[in-house]
């Protein structure tokens, strides 16, 4: 191989090109939701916001303290204050945000069709809930109570939705979900917009808390063929119990669960469990087995073990995810959409130097998250508050 097609990690992070075309990326992006003054006499624009931001990401912190790093530039003038900062974010409505995420999606999906990327038989996604921990006193519509961790019982809920192709790893669609809303619904809903972007779903792989007679019928109705794991319910381990047995195979055809508000048929299969727990009873038949609920009539149920990515991706997620002590619906929307769009845009560096470099699979972790991070710190270590937009 030769050194213009060995392209590696330092070149890559110090390429002044792909710096300057990041920046402009995201500032083309937010441009719209921060409310800056566009005066002659101004003397913050929405590039001091997005350098601040980036060095919030970087730094695992909060919005708060991101002004120290930001530099003055050569004119001298004085840095934001962290008010400003804070201000800017409290602006911020969730529809605009929302839109400034499908954007940045949109142009994902465009590049990845120009580099010939995107499969014709469709793409395999996963479907997860994240939970963001809050400790309001007075808390708002948008929280929902689970099982107690990190010391409360209330937190954000997001669903999101992420291509989890060997080769492709994006997040497509991502949205929150107030207390009062159906989980359900917002299945069907993430799902209807996925398929908004022209995208063919050839797989749909869902984690157990999704199991329920109404998520199935929506999945049933929009035709996804999908993955999931059952419940133990009473009808599951009876199953299981049989099929150890040997009463019954492996798979149950138009196995039934009834919900609150509808009754749903699926395909059930019995697969041994990977990773048995030793503090539990292995010789329980559902704790030894699990079954797997889907509309086909057989699949390989190991296919379900790539849904891990969008796991190992939300570990990412919180490490570049900027903090906010704000209670504004608009400004935590902001902040959990931004990490989604910089874990983009990491992928796709890495599948642009791929693909310009023609790597084997052997280089696939060349740009590491570390560089990655370098990458952009770098960018906010520059004099001056960025390229005009």
């Amino acid at each position: 191989m030769s050194h213009q097609q060995h392209l590696t990690a330092h070149e890559f992070r110090n390429n002044p090109k792909i710096r300057a075309q990041i920046i402009e990326h995201l500032e083309t992006l937010i441009s719209p939701l921060v409310n800056v003054s566009t005066g002659h006499n101004a003397f913050y624009n929405v590039g001091y916001f997005n350098r601040g931001i980036i060095r919030t990401v970087c730094a695992d912190a909060s919005v708060g303290g991101c002004a120290s790093g930001v530099s003055a530039g050569s004119d001298a003038i004085v840095p934001p204050s962290d008010e400003w900062f804070r201000v800017r974010l409290a602006t911020m409505k969730t529809d605009e945000v929302q839109n400034m995420f499908k954007e940045s999606v949109m142009e994902c999906l465009l590049n990845l069709k120009q580099l010939y990327k995107l499969p014709k038989d469709g793409i395999v996604v996963a479907i997860d809930m994240h939970l963001i921990p809050r400790y309001d006193r007075i808390r708002g519509e948008e929280l929902a109570r689970s099982k107690y961790k990190n010391g409360t019982k209330y937190f954000e809920r997001y669903v999101t939705l992420q291509c989890v192709n060997d080769d492709i790893r994006l997040n497509l669609v991502c949205l929150q979900v107030p207390a009062l809303e159906s989980v359900p619904n917002t299945v069907r809903t993430i799902i209807q917009e996925c398929l908004s972007y022209g995208i063919t779903i050839k797989l749909c792989l869902l984690d157990r808390e999704f199991f329920s007679a109404e998520t199935i019928l929506n999945l049933n109705k929009l035709n996804i063929p999908y993955l999931m794991p059952c419940r133990n319910t009473q009808g599951v381990v009876e199953k299981q119990r049989l099929f150890v047995a040997v009463l019954i195979k492996d798979t149950i055809h138009d196995h039934t669960i009834t919900g609150r508000t509808a009754t749903a048929t699926y395909n059930m299969i019995i697969t041994e469990r990977k990773n048995l727990d030793p503090k539990k009873d292995a010789e329980l038949p559902e704790e030894k087995y699990i079954g797997i609920a889907t509309n086909l009539n057989w699949i390989d149920p190991t296919v379900y073990s790539v849904r891990w990515g969008i796991e190992s991706g939300y570990a990412m997620l919180e490490s570049m995810r900027a903090k906010t002590r704000s209670r504004k619906v608009g400004a935590r929307l902001f902040c959990f959409l931004y990490s989604l769009m910089m874990f983009n845009n990491w992928m796709m560096i890495k599948i642009l130097m791929l693909s310009m470099t023609k790597y084997i699979s052997r280089h696939k972790s060349t740009i590491t998250q570390l560089a990655f991070k370098q990458m952009l710190r770098s960018i906010t270590d520059d004099a001056g508050p960025g390229p005009p937009i």
